[in-house]
């Protein structure tokens, strides 16, 4: 499911009432307000940023670039989301592993 993207001559408000009345989007997300908070998020997306997605065991990094050789100060995102490790998982008494090798 592709998700619009705002073009760079498309003001916020256009760019959500496109949004809002895609196909695509009113199929995904039958209720408006799901529907409008996800367009909401792609409106802070401007039409020449993308998402590079860098996975490794145990560890995830997302980070925002500009296209065609920008040079733009944009605010970075690190976090490990599992290294594999045991877990301490609210109402369990004892740790939690997960084998992801199973997923």
């Amino acid at each position: 499911m592709p998700l619009p993207n705002r073009k760079a001559d498309e003001s916020h408000d256009e760019f959500i009432e496109r949004c809002m009345s895609d196909p695509v989007m009113v199929k995904e997300f039958p209720d408006a307000a799901q529907r409008r908070a996800v367009c909401e998020s792609q409106a802070k997306v401007s039409a020449h940023e993308h998402l590079n997605l860098v996975c490794e065991p145990g560890s995830i990094t997302i980070e925002a670039a500009a296209d065609d050789g920008e040079k733009a100060s944009l605010p970075r995102f690190s976090m490990v989301a599992y290294t594999g490790g045991p877990m301490r998982v609210a109402g369990w008494w004892h740790s939690v592993i997960v084998d992801l090798a199973g997923l």
